[in-house]
C-alpha cells in the first residue's frame, strides 16, 4: 500500500487559493445582497450561514457516498465529508466516490469483502489521515497498488485529535493536497481543479467568519464543551472554547469510561464547569444520558462530526455540517 503525505502541497495551498482575491472577496457581497429565506428571530450570523449554504452551486455532484460499484482506476474518499470536499474541487472533471455512507461511525467501521474489492480497484484513496482510519492497517496487503493520500496529514499517526476538518481553515490548507492528488489522476485538469479549489476556499472563509460571529454570542463563562469522546478540540481551539472533559476514553463502540473519569466529570459539572454533553449523531448515548440525569446537564445528540447526514438531513454537505454544528452548540450553551 502506497501511503503518501504531501506537506509542501498543504502549506502551499493557501497561496494558490488566495491567488483569486476577487472571487473570494466578492462572495460575501453576493450572499448578503441576495434575499434568503429564514425563520423569524434568526440573528444576522444565522442568516449569513444559511444564505451561504443555499447559494452554493446546485450543479455540484452529490454529497452523499455511493454504494455503486467502482470502475477500475476511480477516486474514492473514505468519509462522506471528505468526499464532498473532494467533489467540490473535482467538479465535473473527475468522479469521486465515497466509501462510508452517512450514519456509519468511522471509528467502528469494519470493511466488508465488497468494500475491500472496491478499494483494491481504486486509482486513488483519499483519507483524513493522522491514524483516523484505523481500519486501513489490516488492508495493507490488499491495497498494495493503491495510491493513498492523507488530506490533513500523514496517513498513519496517533496521539492527537485527528478531527482536523472541524476547523474550516484546516480544510482550506488541505485543498492544495487534494488538487495535487486529483491532478495525479487527471493531469490535464489541474487548472480547473485549482480554480474550483479557489472558489471553495472563498466559501470556507465566509463559513469561518460566520462561525466566529455565532460563537461570540455565547457568554464567555459558558464557552465550555463536555464531549462524549475527544472530537471537538480542533473546533474549540479555533473558536475560543475550552474542553471541560470527555465521557469516554477512546472512540468507537469499544470506548469505555473509567470510574475515576466519571467521578472527575461529575465533580466538574458540580462546580459549573459544563452545561451540556455533546455527542455525534451516530454515537451511543446511554452513558452520557446517565450522567445527564445525575448532574442535570443537557445531552445534545445531534452533532455531525464524523460524517454527513442523509441528503434530507441537516448536514448534507461539509459547509452545512459545520454551520449546523455551530447552531447546535450555540443554542445549547447560551
Amino acid at each position: 500500500m502506497k501511503s503518501h503525505h504531501a506537506p509542501r502541497a498543504v502549506t502551499d495551498a493557501p497561496r494558490a487559493v488566495t491567488d483569486a482575491p476577487r472571487a473570494v472577496t466578492d462572495a460575501p457581497r453576493a450572499v448578503t445582497d441576495a434575499p434568503c429565506p429564514g425563520r423569524r428571530g434568526h440573528s444576522a450570523g444565522v442568516v449569513l450561514i444559511m444564505c451561504m449554504i443555499m447559494s452554493a452551486p446546485l450543479g455540484l455532484p452529490g454529497c452523499v457516498a455511493s454504494d455503486a460499484p467502482d470502475a477500475p482506476g476511480e477516486v474514492i474518499a473514505a468519509e462522506s465529508f471528505l468526499a464532498d470536499i473532494a467533489r467540490a474541487v473535482a467538479g465535473p472533471e473527475l468522479a469521486v466516490k465515497g466509501l462510508l455512507p452517512p450514519g456509519i461511525d468511522p471509528h467502528a467501521f469494519q470493511p466488508r469483502p465488497r468494500d475491500v474489492a472496491r478499494l483494491s480497484k481504486a486509482r486513488l484513496l483519499l483519507v483524513a489521515g493522522h491514524g483516523y482510519e484505523a481500519w486501513l492497517e489490516p488492508l495493507r496487503g490488499s491495497l498494495a497498488g493503491v495510491e493513498i493520500i492523507g488530506a490533513f496529514g500523514p496517513v498513519e499517526g496517533a496521539g492527537e485529535d485527528p478531527h482536523f476538518w472541524m476547523d474550516p481553515r484546516n480544510v482550506e490548507s488541505a485543498l492544495g493536497t487534494i488538487v495535487d492528488a486529483l491532478a495525479s489522476v487527471k493531469p490535464q485538469a489541474r487548472e480547473r481543479f485549482s480554480a474550483n479549489a479557489a472558489a471553495y476556499a472563498g466559501r470556507l472563509i465566509d463559513l469561518d467568519a460566520s462561525i466566529r460571529a455565532r460563537v461570540a454570542s455565547i457568554p464567555a463563562a459558558r464557552r465550555k464543551l463536555l464531549t462524549n469522546h475527544d472530537a471537538l478540540s480542533r473546533y474549540a481551539d479555533a473558536y475560543g472554547l475550552s474542553i471541560a472533559g470527555t465521557v469516554l476514553e477512546g472512540s468507537g463502540d469499544g470506548a469505555e469510561a473509567s470510574p475515576r473519569a466519571l467521578a472527575r466529570l461529575i465533580a466538574t459539572t458540580a462546580k459549573g464547569g459544563a452545561w451540556a454533553i455533546f455527542l455525534d449523531a451516530g454515537e451511543k448515548a446511554s452513558l452520557a444520558r446517565s450522567i445527564g440525569r445525575e448532574t442535570g446537564l443537557k445531552v445534545v445528540t445531534d452533532l455531525y462530526v464524523e460524517g454527513l447526514s442523509a441528503a434530507s438531513g441537516p448536514a448534507p454537505n461539509y459547509l452545512a455540517m459545520l454551520a449546523h454544528d455551530t447552531e447546535v452548540i450555540v443554542n445549547a450553551l447560551r
